[in-house]
């Protein structure tokens, strides 16, 4: 998701979630990285419309206004930060390709479709996890509208039965 009302939306949203993920901070410390008060004024706007920062006046013998992320984001800074690390030739992390793993292992082949509505922007996390020949595609030509089903490879099973024992060894309470 990318917000385009200033053009200085993402780099707000990734900043803060970079370096004050979990806390409020002044909106003027914004201007460690947008120098126009009215560019910071105006996406930390933008923004809070949007539903993806929090904004609270305090006024203690000068009005400040205070924000921080919502759930939402959270999560689209995170999208965004992994979008940029992608183009950049980094690897995803590992947790990543570990959860596609285990969802395909429970819920057996699927869909890319289905995939995607399960785990939101996996679509990168499945093409590296293809590369690493843990997943396989077919593709069924027979329909109008081909389709995608993705499945574990025999190493993507293992992976996944391997992760299966790890997530029953977190539960186990014994």
């Amino acid at each position: 998701m990318s917000i385009k009302k200033s053009g200085y939306e993402d780099e707000i949203l990734k900043f803060i979630y970079t370096n004050y993920q979990d806390v409020e901070i002044p909106m003027t410390k914004l201007q460690d990285i947008i120098t126009s008060y009215y560019s910071v004024t105006s996406s930390v706007g933008s923004l809070y419309e949007s539903g993806l920062v929090n904004k609270r006046e305090v006024v203690s013998g000068r009005k400040t206004i205070m924000i921080s992320l919502t759930k939402k984001g959270r999560e689209v800074a995170e999208q965004l930060k992994r979008a940029e690390a992608i183009s950049k030739g980094h690897n995803l992390p590992t947790t990543d390709r570990y959860a596609v793993i285990l969802y395909l292992y429970r819920n057996g082949s699927k869909n890319l479709k289905e995939i995607n509505e399960d785990i939101p922007g996996s679509t990168e996390i499945l093409r590296e996890l293809e590369k690493l020949k843990a997943i396989k595609k077919e593709i069924d030509k027979s329909k109008y509208s081909q389709e995608a089903t993705l499945s574990l490879t025999e190493k993507g099973m293992e992976i996944g039965l391997k992760l299966e024992e790890v997530d029953k060894m977190m539960e186990d309470n014994s």
